[in-house]
């Protein structure tokens, strides 16, 4: 099974998605309720960051941690097309630098606060692991997959964007 905290959410379509391509059953879990739901046997593995397994104090029910870097939030600066146009070429320039310094930023942030989380996990006993060459492969081949099921359900604005994101 695959477990998504949440704060009374439904489980999110993606997450859903990839406990089918693993074979599992996806199910929602109260943020507060993971470790009642290890200990009862209602789950058997869960999809977070280490953030979350830090806060949760996963290391009362888990054992081991791989590091997929499935969380590692990325800024965006988004705009209107009509207000940006409407920008001389300076302030275009100045927002366009703001917002990649901002991406650059809150990156590094996202990676020492997951280093952080990590560190954390490991004082408590959880062995933090980066997966296997064989368990990546996985990933890469179910995120092609979805990439796939996405770009088609989006048309050919989704192509163009998958296009741009991989360049």
């Amino acid at each position: 099974m695959i477990s998504r905290a949440s704060n009374s959410a439904p489980t999110n379509p993606l997450t859903t998605r990839l406990a089918q391509l693993v074979g599992a059953s996806p199910t929602t879990i109260e943020a507060a309720d993971v470790p009642k739901a290890f200990t009862e046997g209602r789950i058997e593995a869960m999809i977070s960051s280490a953030s979350s397994g830090a806060h949760g104090k996963s290391w009362e029910y888990l054992s081991h941690y791989y590091a997929t870097q499935a969380w590692l939030p990325k800024n965006a600066v988004v705009v209107n097309i009509a207000a940006w146009e409407k920008l001389d070429p300076a302030a275009q320039k100045a927002v366009g630098e703001a917002a990649r310094a901002a991406a650059v930023r809150g990156l590094a942030s996202s990676i020492a606060e997951d280093e952080a989380r990590k560190e954390m996990l490991r004082k408590n006993g959880v062995r933090v692991e980066k997966p296997s060459e064989a368990l990546q492969d996985a990933f890469k081949k179910i995120g092609a997959t979805m990439a796939a099921e996405w770009s088609k359900a989006a048309g050919a604005e989704g192509e163009a964007i998958l296009k741009a994101y991989r360049q």
